[in-house]
């Protein structure tokens, strides 16, 4: 169904200035009767129902035009207007140009009057009055690139460079773990042996290459403190960690699609698909709460 066919709603309320566009389409559906989630995945529209709204689809329903929607509402994303390409005369255009051209400097036309008329350069209608044939385009000197000197010794890197599959990303082990341990509690008490006899905290510091903070630990303690994990939790679903686990948890084969409509319909929220998806699978909503999550 195109935009065209579409038929407005029975109830269109007025868009609020400054509104963004799921707070209009959450009043729009509910005027209306409707499930928010719904709504939305009719404005999105085929292929991709669970992407932005397409502001052709939201005029068309809500009765307004697109260019109101855009003046008033808030994150409504248009399609960038194609700019007209540059028209170029053709080398074979070009006698008939300048034979126009000659035919009009007849009738006393200025050169810039001229150049206004048949949209060329100032530069074009002289050549024209002084020649009635077009001189030959100038041919453009190559432009050398940066990498043509380097050519043979990039070369060369790839035939010595070893084939077959990419090494993956390496991954410290329970081994590299334990040895980083070890170094770690042996500087610590070279560290404290160093204090023990009378070392200062400064030539401490110069001759370990650490920092204050650093020696305050190992005088303090002679197992050195586990490394902090750093958990980030998407921002885009703050506050609805504890709804999805609450979904999961009641029905564990729950789709995402079917998550995402109720975090539209019950919450208004417009959370992202992949941002929704990647938290589901990842197997963070399972089993754990979302206060556990940030813990």
């Amino acid at each position: 169904m195109t935009q065209a066919q579409l038929s407005p709603l029975p109830i269109r309320p007025r868009p609020a200035a400054g509104e963004s566009v799921s707070s209009y389409v959450r009043r729009l559906a509910i005027a209306n009767h409707l499930r928010p989630s719904y709504l939305h995945g009719y404005l999105a529209g085929p292929p991709s129902y669970l992407h932005g709204i397409k502001p052709e689809r939201l005029a068309a329903v809500s009765g307004r035009t697109v260019a109101v929607l855009d003046r008033t509402l808030t994150g409504l994303a248009r399609q960038p207007r194609r700019q007209p390409s540059r028209s170029v005369t053709r080398d074979a255009d070009k006698p008939g140009l300048f034979a126009a051209i000659r035919r009009d400097g007849q009738d006393g036309h200025s050169i810039r009057a001229l150049a206004a008329r048949h949209q060329v350069h100032r530069r074009t209608i002289r050549q024209a009055l002084a020649d009635p044939a077009p001189p030959p385009r100038r041919q453009m000197p190559l432009r050398r690139h940066a990498l043509d000197r380097l050519h043979e010794p990039i070369a060369a890197m790839l035939a010595l460079a070893p084939t077959g599959p990419r090494p993956a990303a390496r991954r410290y082990t329970d081994e590299d773990i334990q040895r980083s341990h070890a170094a770690r509690r042996a500087k610590d008490a070279a560290i404290r042996g160093d204090a023990g006899n009378g070392m200062s905290g400064r030539a401490i510091e110069r001759k370990h290459h650490v920092g204050r903070r650093t020696i305050v630990k190992a005088l303090a303690s002679a197992d050195p403190p586990e490394r902090k994990k750093i958990h980030r939790e998407p921002t885009a679903l703050d506050g609805l960690h504890w709804h999805i686990d609450a979904m999961i948890a009641a029905n564990p084969q729950i789709t995402i699609a079917a998550i995402w409509e109720r975090l539209a319909y019950e919450h208004g929220t417009a959370v992202a698909y992949p941002t929704l998806r990647t938290y589901v699978a990842s197997g963070r909503g399972q089993g754990q709460t979302g206060r556990d999550q940030l813990r």
